[in-house]
């Protein structure tokens, strides 16, 4: 066993020692450590150092291919003086999905950064979107882009809306926060200013014993007789609170002087600037209460200086500014809860932020609490707003109780036709409903009541839609001997004018109303140089604008004045009145300069030099049309309708030669951009105009009602270019077929029924199913207006335009058929012609309705305002005196 040890130990001796030999070989043989570490960094180092490389390589293609080189080739494409609709097209889808894939990059960046070769990925993928053989963009725009967006668009155009309504606010809301907090700091650091000056103040300094002259003689405190001066007194000094402190010079020399004795109420004359002498402990106590209040006694070796309580006074005023501030800000942001005319509020705070509406500081209108003494709506400050509307829902409430409390018959109708005369019934819609639905109480005043009684109540029915006859609510008033009204009659002022107001409420062979209208025009005609000057002029406005073919916004302002001179008045419902007109106004005003923005970024005016820019004529058209506050938007694209249809007739009359327009036409019908490629520049740029603004239109019924009507909308427009083509070829051929056909061509051209389009789909109404046949068919209530204003227009000869061309005339093609009459005797055949239409029009209006009240309120409301647009005044015929006033009176 020990032999076997020994032999196994010195194998494992020679183990040891060959491991050891090994070892040393390989130490020798390897390079040394550091070395090792240097070669292995530069192997790691190289392959970091190459994807580093690599990845600055492919952001810099990236860069070169997915945005250089596109936007070179896309801004030969725009350069181009004919660019292609396809190619624009294409450069549009590629930037919107390389937008898409920048903000996928951007929000998933942490998910997709460490994908192997994403950059690379990306970089096919961008040149595979452009590149001519592949062209992917259209691929992937018509495949996946656009059937996702297309499927959502409705709610993501909703949720931008609430997204920029909550942004706006949210703006406002920190602003507001900001304000106070800089305010807030601004007080802070001025307490902090006068707290350091005051302690700098207070600080006793070296009194310095040297001669001065005394300081100057002072006032008594209080009026009084003067004091008698002693030989050892010397001249009281102000102790005002005001005073500025003394300095320490002057407060040695007046702690050495003796002091006078002032009798009670004396008051110093006026103190030397500069010179503010205190009073010490040697006065007397005959010194008044203010200066014992403002000098504390104090020892005669060594007097501290006294100084006034200036820390209270910067408290005050820093109070009292702060106030006034905080009063500033609240006008301006501050708009009060439940408003119900929102739009007016959200208008005003995007014109505060604008700088539109300046700053009106004046305590006047500040502590305003009559709204009507309020002047331009444009200088209104939001101070004043806010108590305007304020006041406004005070009112409301204050005339709702009126109604509630009247005694019911002939005074709550009476009450409801002043509100419907002043423009304000839409407040109280449900108690006016009531009134109308109360069909006893109006039969019994119809047949029981005075004449005024009698012809309220029919007015009342027949605007209600109930069935009235005249000759059952005014045969009573007829002379049995004659068959005409009776003369009793003739002297009774409010009678006569309810006779005429109800004798334009004609449905078609109604003989009595045709014999009211001669009695009370030639009645009132024969009496009004008796009456007293207000009710003459009433009475004198009533002749010239009846009550029912005249607009009533119109009309309102003169019923508030003749209401003003009444001895019995109703002050709450003049003051709504006016509260109302001021908040129109400055929407109206808003919606004005909105168009007018529109405009001038549009370009057309310069672009077809020859076209009307009209703006206000536009816009007024479509503010007769539609009403209130919550249609702003509405009537701001209406505008723009209505514009186009002004600026289409004019290239139609002024511009284009037939084939060119009717180039533009087939244009219209494709509906296409790519159909622009064809047409004269100016027709290029309207039809591009007029491409966008439908489709805006169209998108905005989609998301306000869930209908998409650019197939009506399109289809609609064709009608009309195909109108304007017919019109264009008879008068080139100098031949039309009869006057029938004009003026059934002439409803399509005067834009009528392509506005009503519009109108009802903005309204709500919905025309999927009968959409083309309600212009193909007209409905007769669209049709009666469309007419008049087409006769009205011929009338006028667009007298107020002075234009050349292609423009037909009922007059003129009148003549050439009759031509045995004269100009006067046409003239007087086109206003029979109108009055025939408004009979017709009134049977429509005034019967079971196919349409809401809304609309033929409208209705109504365009063949009111024809009359305004074409009334020329009787010299030269150029001025329109009426559309003028209105104009001024609605907006300025």
């Amino acid at each position: 066993m020990f032999s076997n040890s020994v032999v196994l130990a010195a194998d494992f001796e020679k183990l040891l020692e060959a491991s050891r030999t090994a070892r040393r070989a390989n130490a020798a043989a390897a390079p040394p450590p550091p070395v090792a570490r240097a070669i292995r960094s530069v192997v790691c180092g190289g392959r970091k150092g190459l994807k580093m490389v690599i990845s600055l390589v492919t952001r810099a293609l990236i860069l070169i291919l997915g945005y250089a080189y596109p936007a070179y080739d896309c801004y030969k494409a725009v350069e181009l003086n004919r660019p292609e609709v396809a190619q624009l097209r294409f450069w549009c889808q590629y930037w919107i999905l390389l937008a898409v894939l920048t903000v996928f990059e951007r929000v998933g960046d942490n998910f997709i950064s460490w994908l192997p070769m994403y950059s690379e990925a990306k970089l096919a993928f961008i040149v595979y979107l452009w590149y001519p053989k592949t062209q992917g963009t259209a691929y992937v725009y018509e495949s996946f882009f656009k059937p996702y967006i297309g499927k959502h668009e409705a709610e993501i155009d909703r949720n931008l809306l609430e997204l920029r309504t909550r942004a706006g606010d949210m703006a406002v809301h920190y602003f507001q926060k900001v304000a106070d907090y800089s305010q807030t700091r601004f007080y802070e650091i001025l307490q902090y200013i006068a707290s350091q000056s005051q302690t700098q103040r207070s600080h006793p300094q070296p009194q310095r014993h040297q001669q001065r002259p005394p300081p100057p003689q002072t006032r008594q405190l209080n009026p009084g007789p003067p004091p008698l001066p002693t030989p050892s007194a010397l001249p009281l000094t102000p102790q005002q609170a005001q005073a500025p402190p003394s300095s320490p010079r002057n407060q040695a020399q007046a702690d050495r002087a003796p002091m006078p004795v002032a009798p009670p109420g004396a008051m110093s004359p006026p103190a030397t600037p500069g010179h503010v002498a205190v009073t010490g402990t040697n006065a007397t106590h005959s010194t008044t209460e203010a200066t014992q209040a403002a000098n504390p006694p104090t020892s005669n070796a060594h007097h501290a200086p006294v100084i006034p309580d200036e820390e209270t006074l910067i408290q005050e005023a820093i109070r009292m500014t702060r106030s006034r501030l905080r009063r500033r800000v609240a006008g301006a942001t501050d708009i009060p809860d439940g408003l119900d005319d929102k739009i007016i509020s959200s208008l005003l705070v995007t014109s505060f932020s604008a700088g539109a509406v300046p700053w009106n500081n004046s305590k006047e209108e500040a502590n305003a609490s009559l709204p009507f003494k309020l002047k331009t709506a444009t200088h209104m400050s939001a101070v004043t707003l806010k108590v305007l509307v304020e006041r406004r829902v005070s009112l409301v409430n204050d005339v709702k109780e009126m109604l509630r409390t009247a005694s019911g018959g002939r005074e709550t109708l009476a009450t409801v036709d002043h509100l419907r005369r002043l423009c304000i019934d839409h407040y109280f819609q449900d108690e006016v409903d009531n009134a109308m639905d109360d069909i006893a109480c109006l039969q019994e005043l119809a047949h029981g009541g005075d004449l005024h009684d009698a012809t309220l109540a029919f007015r009342l029915m027949r605007e209600a839609g109930h069935h009235v006859s005249p000759d059952e609510v005014l045969g009573r008033f007829i002379d049995d001997i004659n068959g005409e009204f009776d003369l009793a009659y003739s002297k009774d002022i409010g009678g006569l004018l309810g006779l005429h107001d109800i004798s334009h409420m004609n449905i078609g062979a109604e003989t009595l109303l045709y014999k009211a209208n001669e009695f009370s025009t030639k009645q009132l005609k024969s009496t009004i140089k008796q009456l007293n000057p207000n009710l003459a002029k009433y009475v004198k406005q009533s002749l010239d604008h009846p009550y029912h073919i005249s607009l009533m916004q119109y009309k309102a302002r003169h019923h508030l004045s003749y209401l003003q001179t009444l001895p019995t008045r109703c002050t709450a419902m003049e003051e709504l009145a006016l509260a109302d007109f001021q908040l129109n106004k400055l929407l109206h005003q808003m919606e004005m300069q909105e168009i007018k923005r529109w405009w001038l970024d549009l370009g057309l005016a310069q672009e077809i030099p020859v076209a009307r820019d009209q703006v206000q004529k536009w816009y007024v058209w479509v503010m007769t049309v539609i009403e209130g506050a919550s249609s702003s938007r509405y009537r701001i694209e209406l505008s723009k309708v209505a514009a186009f249809v002004y600026i289409v007739d004019d290239i139609f009359d002024l511009v284009g030669t037939q084939d060119e327009l009717s180039c533009f036409t087939q244009a219209i019908k494709m509906w296409d951009i790519a159909a622009a490629d064809s047409l004269p520049s100016c027709m290029r740029s309207c039809y591009m105009a007029l491409y966008t603004l439908t489709n805006d239109i169209a998108d905005l019924v989609k998301i306000e009602h869930g209908v998409n009507p650019i197939n009506h909308l399109k289809t609609a427009w064709a009608i009309l270019f195909d109108a304007f083509m017919k019109e264009t070829k008879w008068l080139s051929a100098g031949h039309v077929a009869d006057l029938e056909d004009y003026l059934r061509n002439g409803v399509l051209t005067s834009g009528i029924p392509l506005v009503y389009v519009h109108l009802l789909f903005m309204l709500g109404h919905d025309l999927e199913k009968d959409a083309l046949g309600f212009i193909d068919h007209i409905p007769p209530v669209i049709f009666r207006s469309a007419k008049i204003l087409r006769l009205w227009d011929d009338l006028g000869s667009a007298k107020d335009e002075a234009q050349e061309g292609l423009d037909g005339s009922y007059k003129e093609l009148y003549l050439k058929e009759n031509p045995w009459l004269s100009a006067g005797e046409a003239e007087e055949h086109m206003h029979d012609l109108v009055a025939r239409e408004w009979e017709e029009l009134n049977r429509e209006c005034f019967s079971k309705r196919a349409f809401s009240g809304d609309f033929t309120k409208a209705a109504l409301n365009v063949s009111r305002m024809v009359a305004v647009m074409y009334a020329y005044d009787g010299e030269e015929q150029r001025r329109l005196p009426i559309l003028d006033d209105y104009i001024k009176m609605l907006l300025f």
